[in-house]
């Protein structure tokens, strides 16, 4: 990341660097910051330059010389969605998003099977847009979309092996994971519509939701223990849970992310949980009711005592 950030500072056109800093930065978890190097190329990564079969075209608004190939504008463009969709920016994932499908109706994308121009990022990012604004039918449409879009390659890594088409495997698994959040928050609706009638008349929303939450925490644990494949798996379903649903499952992420060496990443999994929950020591969610004396940093500065700052960490410690 340093190296990118060097390149990128002695030249601030470098698209490659950029491209280079959103990865790193994407990986471990820093999403705004994702974010705040899109908003400076956001020009660029609307159509301000392009290079398109070797010729770079221009837009009419200015903006400094920031070229980019398709393959790479996509990946911003992914990246930029990703980091917006993680932090609840709703407006920006929308932005985003429909730039990713725009590009693809410009023919930044390859074609799917049937000759149509799909983009599997681009209709994921749409779909998971669309769960949150309960839009149901349009996202179902864009779930579609992403399913044909990585059809061809799904089935060409399954006739090499199996450890290849994994990733895949896990991508088709999330897709039909955002299907069943949409059937749980359509019962969610009837059930809510009905709450006049008898119990028996309306359908049961928390045993539907209990049933789910089974059938998920059942297919995480066969999934392979690694960091990404559990991030992307848990990230989908926040859609549909809360930050105190499933706990477990967020310090397994955190875990494998620690072993992973992606020590920000399993920072940031801990933290924006309870960022959301407003917790601190003392306040509702932990509720410790620390001592005054043990509000303060345990081992103090320089000139503290710490003789007395290491007899509070050992009360602290005993209980």
């Amino acid at each position: 990341l340093s190296i990118y950030r060097q390149k990128l500072t002695q030249n601030p056109n470098d698209f490659d660097a950029m491209l280079g800093c959103m990865r790193c930065l994407d990986a471990s978890g820093e999403w705004q910051k994702v974010l705040d190097l899109a908003q400076q190329s956001w020009p660029a990564l609307a159509g301000a330059h392009t290079v398109v079969g070797g010729e770079a075209k221009t837009a009419p608004h200015s903006f400094e010389s920031l070229y980019m190939t398709p393959k790479g504008k996509r990946k911003a463009l992914k990246f930029a969605s990703e980091a917006a969709w993680r932090l609840g920016q709703w407006d920006k994932l929308d932005k985003y998003s429909s730039e990713l499908v725009a590009f693809s109706d410009r023919g930044g994308a390859s074609k799917g099977s049937e000759g149509s121009k799909i983009d599997f990022d681009g209709a994921f990012y749409t779909a998971v847009l669309r769960i949150h604004t309960k839009e149901w039918d349009q996202a179902e449409r864009a779930i579609d979309g992403a399913r044909k879009a990585m059809d061809s390659r799904f089935t060409a890594l399954m006739a090499e092996s199996f450890k290849r088409a994994y990733s895949s495997m896990v991508t088709a698994q999330i897709l039909a994971e955002m299907e069943e959040i949409i059937a749980y928050r359509k019962l969610e609706g009837r059930a809510v519509a009905s709450a006049q009638r008898h119990p028996i008349n309306r359908p049961d929303q928390f045993e539907a939701r209990e049933r789910l939450l089974k059938t998920w925490r059942e297919r995480l644990a066969g999934c392979r223990v690694d960091a990404d494949v559990h991030a992307h798996i848990l990230a989908v379903r926040s859609l549909v849970l809360g930050p105190t649903d499933e706990v477990e499952a967020t310090l397994a992420l955190s875990d494998l992310s620690r072993q992973a060496q992606r020590y920000k990443l399993a920072e940031r999994v801990l933290l924006d949980p309870l960022a959301a929950l407003g917790a601190d020591l003392n306040g509702p969610v932990f509720g410790f009711g620390l001592p005054d004396q043990l509000t303060s940093p345990i081992l103090g500065g320089p000139g503290d005592n710490q003789m007395a700052a290491i007899q509070n960490l050992d009360r602290l410690v005993s209980g």
